[in-house]
């Protein structure tokens, strides 16, 4: 993926986690926006460990259009399906 595909991503990331948090601190205890803040930070997580956009079974890269439609996904289509 191109550095300016992975810039605009991870600043995606970064403005959902800031809304989520706005959004979290006006409604404490809502078990999905947790949930979802969770899989924001482990897409960040993912950027500093140099492995977003990686399968997390298998290893393979994660469709660039995936990744640019949706910012979250951990796995490749193969092994989508078999969770």
């Amino acid at each position: 993926m191109a550095t300016a595909e992975i810039d605009f991503l991870h600043g995606q990331l970064e403005e959902r986690k800031r809304r989520l948090e706005k959004v979290i601190a006006h409604t404490p205890g809502d078990a999905n926006l947790a949930a979802l803040l969770r899989e924001v930070d482990s897409a960040l997580d993912r950027f500093a460990a140099g492995t977003y956009g990686l399968c997390e079974t298998c290893h393979d890269t994660v469709v660039r259009d995936r990744l640019l439609d949706d910012p979250l996904p951990r796995y490749c289509l193969d092994h989508l399906t078999a969770l």
